[in-house]
């Protein structure tokens, strides 16, 4: 997310100009006093709220009850406000030209805007200011009040190790560093996941856009962490667009990155088993499984123990079958950035699923014998998101 305190100063103003606008067409006494203030009680509680958002290191509150009922009012309130008193500058200076159009007929003199052309141009300039404020208000609300929110979840996969009760996974996929986040919002990624204290971090793609060389960054970040048993990593179909895997490759493992390509391996002193499989690196969002295949037969690293907890990491929730097939645990992914936008009353009806017929496009899933994790990701290309919040979870595994 995109935070700049001038944007909590542009929303303060705004409410300075509500105000005074009501105030004008309210009687005087005691209509203005309770006006004012209602308008200083809210505006207190917007200012704490606002500094208690930008100002801190803090992740926003993972109570849904809070966020809902206390934060997201506030911000939106601000929100409207700003678009409100916005509106209204935009109406009066396109209503401008009209004005004075009026203004040369009542003195008699000649009109520039008698034209029908003129008029139907002018029409079409309301039009497209209209399409702007849409367009800057989905985005105004998809970067404050669609921010990155704690998900913490208790899952039991099937013959959970007895040792491995209690262990955590902080899970945070679709960083786009480099084109979605910037080096000051990828420290705070990891002072979240830091304040976790995982036993294990999982990326499941797209780290890096753009620039292989950017994944250098990510060394300073990863010092923020802590995790007993290290930070894990696949390919995502973004990094792959770097035109230099093995370069980004060792670029993240030269920052503490230990980066799964088509690979198995053992976390060392515990019984998991991590395999993971690089992107196939297919432009759009889906990959279908004809065009890459899972070959777990193939995996390089030591061979499957029975005994352990199994966990795939893939970009993509795709090949679920295979994955069943193969005696997987646990199945992390993300790449859908849990739809980009979806339904308010239902996060399972989203873009993705519609278009692209994605069947896991965020959350938890039981399938068969396995459980199935879709990250909705921390950032996005497309910087507008709908009711589909961006997400660090930690997964504490129970029997």
């Amino acid at each position: 997310m995109l935070v700049n305190p001038a944007v909590s100063v542009a929303f303060l103003v705004a409410q300075i100009f509500s105000w005074h606008f009501w105030n004008e067409r309210l009687a005087k006494g005691w209509p203005r006093t309770l006006l004012a203030c209602f308008y200083l009680a809210v505006n207190a509680l917007a200012v704490s709220v606002l500094i208690n958002f930008y100002w801190t290191i803090e992740p926003p509150p993972s109570d849904p009850v809070v966020w809902r009922y206390f934060f997201k009012p506030v911000l939106l309130w601000e929100m409207v406000h700003f678009y409100w008193v916005l509106a209204l500058a935009v109406i009066f200076f396109v209503s401008l030209p009209f004005k004075i159009r009026n203004r040369h007929k009542a003195k008699g003199l000649p009109s520039l805007f008698k034209n029908k052309t003129t008029r139907a141009r002018l029409l079409c300039l309301r039009g497209l200011l209209l399409f702007i404020m849409m367009a800057l208000a989905a985005w105004g609300y998809s970067q404050l009040l669609e921010p990155p929110l704690l998900y913490r979840l208790k899952i039991s996969p099937n013959n959970l190790p007895p040792e491995l009760n209690g262990f955590t996974i902080a899970v945070c996929s679709d960083i786009h560093y480099g084109q979605g986040t910037n080096q000051s919002e990828l420290n705070s990624i990891f002072d979240y996941i830091g304040a976790l204290n995982p036993d294990i971090v999982i990326l499941p793609g797209d780290l890096v856009d753009k620039n292989p060389d950017f994944a250098l960054d990510y060394q300073a970040a990863i010092s923020r962490v802590k995790a007993r048993y290290g930070v894990f990593a696949v390919l995502g179909n973004h990094d792959l667009r770097t035109k230099d895997a093995p370069r980004l490759v060792h670029n993240l493992r030269f920052a503490g990155i230990h980066v799964l390509t088509d690979s198995r391996t053992t976390v060392p002193g515990m019984p998991i088993t991590l395999i993971g499989f690089t992107d196939s690196g297919q432009r759009g969002v889906r990959a279908t499984n004809t065009q890459k295949r899972f070959n777990f037969d193939t995996l390089s690293g030591p061979p499957t123990n029975p005994e352990n907890l199994t966990i795939l990491i893939n970009h993509r929730p795709e090949a679920i079958s295979e994955a069943e097939n193969n005696r997987v645990d646990l199945y992390l992914a993300g790449h859908t950035h849990g739809g980009q936008i979806a339904a308010p009353w239902d996060p399972q009806l989203n873009l993705t699923s519609l278009l692209f017929g994605y069947t896991y496009s965020s959350g938890l899933y039981n399938v068969g014998d396995m459980l199935v994790f879709v990250s909705r990701g921390v950032s996005t290309i497309i910087p507008v998101r709908l009711w589909t919040h961006p997400e660090i979870t930690l997964l504490t595994l129970t029997r």
